[in-house]
Formats: C-alpha cells, structure tokens, sequence
C-alpha cells in the first residue's frame, strides 16, 4: 500500500524526492528506485548500511518475478546491504512497459524491536491484567467468600445448639458484617434465654420442693404419732396453706405465657405483715426441729400493715427463711 501510495503520487508532485524523503522520515524505511535496467536512480537511506557505493551498483540478479508472488524478501538484497533488510518490491508500468521499480527497506532490527516493543506492551498488559485479577480474586476470597463461609458455618454450629461457637470472626464494614454481627448478637440472645431458662427451671424447682418438703413432713408427723391428736388442726392448717401456695405457683406458671415485657401483673392489697411472717415461719416447724434450729421473731410495737402482692411477698419470705435454715448449722438461731 505504501509502494502504491509512492506510485501514483509522484506524478502530481512538483517536488518527487521530497516526497520520497518525507515518507521514508514517516515509514522509517528506505526507498530504493531502480531504472528499467535495475540500476539504482534515487534512494532515500544513507549509505551506512550499503556495502558499496549506490550510483555504482548494478543489480544483475535481480528478477522481477521472484516478487510476483510474495512482492517482499528478507536479506541482503542481492548483497547490495550490510544487514538483513525486509524490501518490498513494486514494478512501475504504464500501457504494459515498465519503468523501473520501487523498492521499500527496512532493516530486519527495526522490524525484532517493534516486535519487541509490541511483545513488552503485550506482557506488561498481561501483567497489568494478571495482577489486577489477583487483587480482585484475594479481595474476593478475603472479604466476601471467607466471611460468607464462616457465617454458614457458625449458622449450622447455632442450629445444633452450640451458642458459644467462637469460629465466626467477620470484621467487615459492609452488609457482610452486618450480617455476621446480627448473627452473633442472635447467638448471644439465645444462650443468655437458655441460660435463663435454666435459672427459671431451678427456681422453680426450689419453689415447688419447699412446700412439698413440709407437707411431706406434717403428714408424717402426723402419721407417725410425733404429733399429738390436740394439734391436728394446727398442722392440717398448715399443711393446708401450703398446698394453697403450691396451687398459687401453678396458676402463676400459666399465667407465664400473658406476661408481656413489662414482666408479671402484681395483684396489690393491704394486709398485715406480720401474720404473714407468723404464717410462713410455722410452716419451717418440722424441718427447724428436725436440725435444732430455734426460730425467733422480734415484732416491732407498731402493727406493720402493707400495700403489696402478698402472694409474692409470701413466696420472698419463704425462699429467704428456707435458704436460711439450709446454710444454717444444727443448733443455730434464726432471727426475723
């Protein structure tokens, strides 16, 4: 295309070795015109890597039809250069009479660094590329596929049950950690409500054990003539009243599933304190005698009257006196 470009633009120009001149500048490549006889008529390269002088070279081995096919070859042209060349041939004819020929070279060095240069560019853009893909494949694996792991893993540890499962270790500060976090604080939750559901079940234990213990005790009392018949009625009293408070904590267990957040409804009244202090220490008679454990309550002068839940402040008093003759040594003294 070039060669083509030489040949019909050379009969417009006022100036033709210009031209050549200028277009071997732009290619950086020299152009070699030959006469009908291949005897060299201009050429545009210096004589540097010609290994004789130009206006004395007659080329008698060349042959317009090795060209015909190929239009280029690589050497020295007929020994005409120094160095290997890369020349392209073109045969200028009018009206089927040819001209001469022009003849495009470019050393084959220049031709190994632009394949070089252009070999650089492709490794360094592959390298470019290369290291980019692994910047967003570690980032990748480090900020979304990792956590995301972790967070399935910790979620299959938490659906076994196992709420203190420490492998879930997300510090990401996007929706990835967010989940991760919620995820935590719903595993913390959940063990702080089995935690507290174990409280709640020991408690309960304690508080239904308690007045089990005593009724156990009177009715054996009774049974086995520790008892005299004249306090039948004082005892059957008691025994009584305790099996009043354990129906009084199994219709407080249902009514567990109508509390709300603000915790159980409190049913206040007024009545006397110390009838019930009096009350709830003699149901303790039976299991004080069987330690030695003497019992004394000191009233102040002055009736106390409360407003309260007294069903609750029966059940305070009950585990406070039961606790306290529990870690209390036979022969000790309780004051209230």
């Amino acid at each position: 295309n070039a060669v083509d470009c030489v040949d019909n633009s050379l009969d417009d120009l006022d100036n033709p070795k210009q031209f050549l001149n200028d277009f071997n500048n732009v290619l950086n490549c020299d152009i070699l015109i030959l006469d009908s006889n291949r005897k060299p008529f201009y050429y545009t390269g210096t004589t540097n890597n010609l290994s004789k002088d130009s206006s004395n070279i007659l080329i008698e081995k060349f042959k317009p039809d090795d060209y015909k096919n190929t239009h280029y070859k690589i050497g020295k042209f007929y020994n005409i250069f120094k160095t290997d060349t890369l020349s392209v041939v073109y045969e200028v004819k009018n009206n089927n009479k040819t001209y001469g020929y022009i003849v495009a070279h470019m050393p084959t060095s220049i031709i190994k660094k632009s394949c070089y240069d252009v070999t650089l560019i492709f490794y360094v853009t592959y390298a470019i590329i290369l290291a980019l893909s692994l910047i967003i494949f570690f980032n990748f694996m480090w900020f979304i596929y990792l956590p995301l792991k972790q967070i399935r893993l910790a979620a299959m540890e938490y659906a076994k049950g196992n709420f203190e499962y420490e492998g879930l270790k997300v510090n990401n500060d996007d929706e990835i950690g967010d989940v991760a976090h919620s995820l935590q604080y719903m595993s913390k939750q959940l063990n702080n409500s089995r935690a507290y559901q174990k409280e709640f079940i020991s408690n309960i234990s304690h508080d239904f054990r308690s007045p089990l213990t005593s009724i156990k005790g009177y009715i054996e009392a009774i049974m086995d003539g520790t008892i005299p018949p004249e306090d039948y009625n004082k005892y059957l009293s008691i025994v009584l009243s305790e099996a009043n408070r354990l129906e009084k904590l199994t219709s407080g267990l249902r009514d567990l599933n109508r509390w709300n957040s603000t915790g159980p409804e409190l049913i206040f009244e007024d009545f006397n304190m110390e009838s019930v202090i009096a009350s709830t220490v003699d149901t303790f008679q039976g299991s004080c005698e069987k330690k030695n454990i003497e019992l004394i309550i000191q009233f102040p002068p002055k009736h106390c009257n409360v407003y309260a839940d007294k069903g609750k402040i029966e059940q305070v008093l009950y585990n406070l006196l039961d606790n306290a003759i529990k870690f209390s040594n036979p022969g000790s003294k309780i004051i209230i």
